[in-house]
């Protein structure tokens, strides 16, 4: 049975570079988001005179280790998604074509990587989350420089094309 160009994994990489982008910016957004109502629960538990020390002591505990564990899970899958598609552009198999269909697609990639950062942007800029996000330091960075990240990883990815279709 012959398969459509829908079921074919061919050219996918490119997608790939994009679904880095949006991946990482769901969970920014969303841990940024979730730290608010957190940091709310955690002073409602510190200012509650019923419950222990024990557990006031490890809402705090689990508190002050929020953001500094999942900053780290996103560049930690950042990286990891990034070699991932660089390595998956080896083991798929492309036709030359691919390669400047893949360029075309570099251009809507950027486009939608564009789109995601100022999202991030306007997230961050409101007052109810500017102070929760300036926690999550790596992400920050990588959330403000997502479009040049971006770039960077849809050349490496087009770039591993070229050279496999060469060898």
């Amino acid at each position: 049975m012959k398969k459509s160009f829908r079921d074919s994994k061919r050219g996918n990489a490119i997608l790939d570079t994009m679904t880095i982008g949006v991946v990482i910016a769901v969970l920014a957004l969303a841990f940024i988001m979730f730290y608010k109502p957190f940091d709310e629960l955690n002073q409602d538990i510190q200012n509650d005179d019923t419950l222990s020390q024990d557990a006031k002591d490890l809402s705090n505990n689990l508190y002050q280790r929020y953001a500094p564990v999942l900053d780290s899970a996103i560049l930690f899958s950042f990286v990891l998604l990034t070699i991932f598609i660089i390595i998956s552009v080896f083991l798929i198999d492309t036709h030359p074509v691919f390669f400047i269909l893949s360029i075309i697609l570099l251009v809507s990639v950027f486009a939608v990587i564009i789109l995601i950062a100022n999202s991030y942007n306007d997230v961050v800029s409101d007052a109810e989350y500017s102070s929760y996000a300036n926690d999550f330091t790596y992400t920050h960075w990588l959330m403000t420089h997502i479009v040049e990240m971006g770039i960077t990883v849809g050349f490496i990815v087009t770039i591993s094309m070229f050279i496999k279709i060469n060898l």
